[in-house]
Order: C-alpha cells, then sequence, then structure tokens
C-alpha cells in the first residue's frame, strides 16, 4: 500500500523541462472567448468573443487583447509572457509565479503555475493553467481565499490560431 501511494506522489509532482523558446509556437493571431468572473456582480460570469496578437520580443512575448466589454467599450489589454529559465518560475500580468507542474502530450504543453497574491483586495492562493499548442491555446486564472478549500476560475480564455 505504501508503495501505491508514492507513484501516485511522484507522478502528480511531475515537471518536465520546459524553456522560454518554446513559447515561441504561440507567435501569431489568435480568436476566441474570454470568459471571467465579475466580483462586482455577485460573481456572475461575463463571456466576450476576443483577439489576441501575441508577438515575440527579445527575451519574452507581447501578448495584446482585443475585446468589446459588457458595457460596450472598447478594451485593449497587453501583458508580457516568459519562463524565466533557470528558476523555474513563469511570469505573466507582469507577475512571477513558481511552475509546480510541466507535462507535454504530442505537440502540446500544459504549464500550471502558483503564488500567493492578492485577488479582489483579498490575501488568495492564485494559479495560472496555460494548455498550448500550435492551433490551440488555454489560459486559466484561479483564486481561492485563505478561508475557502477550492480554487474558483477567475478568468478563463480559449484561442485557436488564425491561419
Amino acid at each position: 500500500m505504501f508503495l501505491f501511494f508514492s507513484v501516485v506522489v511522484s507522478a502528480q509532482n511531475s515537471k518536465a523541462l520546459i524553456f522560454n523558446k518554446e513559447l515561441k509556437v504561440l507567435v501569431g493571431n489568435w480568436a476566441g472567448t474570454m470568459v471571467y468572473t465579475d466580483p462586482e456582480k455577485n460573481d456572475a460570469q461575463v463571456t466576450l468573443q476576443t483577439k489576441l496578437v501575441i508577438a515575440e520580443l527579445n527575451d519574452s512575448l507581447s501578448l495584446q487583447f482585443s475585446y468589446t466589454d459588457a458595457g460596450g467599450k472598447e478594451i485593449v489589454e497587453k501583458t508580457f509572457m516568459r519562463i524565466l529559465d533557470k528558476e523555474d518560475q513563469f511570469g505573466l500580468d507582469g507577475e512571477l509565479y513558481d511552475i509546480g507542474f510541466t507535462g507535454r502530450k504530442g505537440p502540446r504543453l500544459t504549464i500550471i503555475a502558483e503564488k500567493q497574491g492578492m485577488d479582489n483586495n483579498r490575501v488568495a492562493d492564485l494559479k495560472q493553467t496555460i494548455i498550448f499548442g500550435p492551433a490551440n491555446l488555454s489560459i486559466v486564472k484561479e483564486a481561492r481565499y485563505m478561508e475557502n478549500e477550492f480554487y474558483f476560475i477567475r478568468r478563463r480564455a480559449t484561442f485557436t490560431k488564425n491561419k
């Protein structure tokens, strides 16, 4: 019984090496939907049609999200993404997350990164899950407040690369 437990634990803590250069497949134009949980409207979820342009920089990627918000206002958000090769850290939205899991399945790569921070003016555990391949990209941001056992999704975006 102890052997089974130790095998399960080591399988769950899998972390393949991943490098910043592997993100280069993301460069290009993407389209899809973004769903976010609105804390000001009683945690209602809002779905937005979103365009994403990813450009290569020297040591990172720039991500520019364009969408029309629920009030009809055109929004452009720009952020940066990078993996710090020697530190097992992932940078997104100007914040550094510790990479806790990476996995590969064919051309698809999964990164799960976590950190403690603030969400809606409350101390929280934050988690970013990025799953991508040559034609698909999924970014999920989750939060968990200290008094809660489970994470909830703050923002989920799914994109397909334009040809």
